[in-house]
């Protein structure tokens, strides 16, 4: 059997890192043919050409191949995939690994291209690969049978976070981490705006522990629109000389980041349909560097800490996030080992690539 995979994004992105995955341990039976999106910068006019290339690409390539692999939510791999499906009678295996618009309560128009043609690629799917229990759900209710829905959480590559891998004293160094406080870790890029970039939560809550005599520091590992925003907060507060930031850092260093790190924050802003949808890398991430997690629980976060057993979930805001980290700090356990033997059992990429395997040999 050849599969053919169409990816809607450059390899550095979340999205095409996943769908790599799950086909990289696939069995020698099952051969891989791939169709890469090389770059997705600039306008619309410019994407829209980019979208023709890669279907243009994808219609030659992978026109001989058995099963058509991708992903719903961006319109260079949905689009291509859906005229495969139609012109060559491929069957497909969509993957939908987020959701902006809940397609119980609204259509998407044609005028919409990038919404149409996710509703349609989930629609269409000969199987529905989904990232949350709660799409699966949406799945089920817009009519997508039963049997062609399969769940899927993000992974992470256990032996790459690994803590007894990964060696950070010269990051420590670089970054000057003073080890004898609680650090606190967010990761992420800092979007939002002015008033409310992304962050804030762990920044207030941080500024209020400090303000009551903790001894912690914050480490804020990520670029964005908004990080000088970030900074400027946190001098205005008078707290500019407790929180590190790194900017943007490559995957090796984030490891190092980690394992620097006592504490590491998954903030949610809200409970809505979006944060419901996702699955969030980083908080596995943690999990396999055996971790102290502190989380907002909502949606797949409290299924991915075991509803508390394996981290601390808390309520959306920055009260939450500190009442986590009083709890986290007041943990004499340095490390979190039944954190990481969860991520070793559930969400190593090796363990979802098989049920994925699973999923192609049920294809009619």
């Amino acid at each position: 059997m050849e599969l053919g995979v169409i990816y809607g994004l450059p390899d550095k992105y979340a999205t095409t890192i996943r769908m790599k995955n799950l086909i990289n341990s696939l069995s020698s039976d099952i051969k891989v043919k791939e169709v890469n999106l090389k770059n997705w910068e600039g306008g619309y006019p410019k994407k829209g050409f980019k979208v023709i290339k890669n279907t243009i690409q994808s219609l030659k390539k992978l026109k001989n191949s058995d099963v058509i692999y991708f992903n719903a939510p961006l319109l260079p791999s949905s689009f291509a995939g859906n005229l495969i499906k139609k012109i060559y009678s491929k069957p497909i295996i969509v993957d939908w690994d987020d959701a902006f618009i809940d397609f119980r309560k609204i259509k998407p128009s044609f005028f919409n291209p990038r919404a149409y043609y996710e509703y349609k690629s989930v629609k269409k799917a000969n199987k529905l690969v989904v990232v949350s229990k709660y799409l699966r759900n949406v799945a089920l209710d817009i009519g997508v049978n039963n049997n062609d829905v399969s769940y899927i959480s993000n992974g992470v590559d256990t032996d790459f976070f690994d803590p007894k891998k990964t060696k950070a004293s010269k990051f420590i160094e670089k970054h000057q981490i003073d080890t004898q406080k609680n650090t606190i870790l967010f990761l992420g890029r800092i979007g939002g705006n002015k008033n409310e970039f992304a962050g804030k939560e762990v920044a207030n809550a941080t500024i209020k522990l400090l303000k009551e005599g903790k001894e912690l520091e914050a480490m804020v590992v990520g670029d964005g629109p908004n990080l000088s925003n970030f900074k400027k907060y946190v001098s205005k507060m008078n707290c500019r000389e407790n929180f590190i930031f790194t900017g943007f850092i490559n995957r090796s260093n984030v490891r190092k980041a980690i394992k620097a790190s006592d504490i590491c924050v998954n903030p949610l802003k809200e409970d809505n349909f979006s944060s419901r949808c996702r699955s969030s890398v980083k908080i596995k991430e943690y999990m396999s560097m055996a971790k102290k997690v502190v989380a907002t629980g909502i949606g797949e976060n409290k299924r991915d800490l075991m509803y508390g057993e394996a981290g601390y979930l808390v309520e959306p805001g920055w009260r939450g996030i500190k009442k986590g980290l009083v709890k986290a700090m007041e943990d004499e356990k340095s490390e979190n080992e039944f954190a990481r033997k969860v991520a070793k059992k559930k969400f190593d990429w090796n363990v979802l690539s098989k049920k994925f395997h699973e999923i192609i040999k049920r294809i009619d």
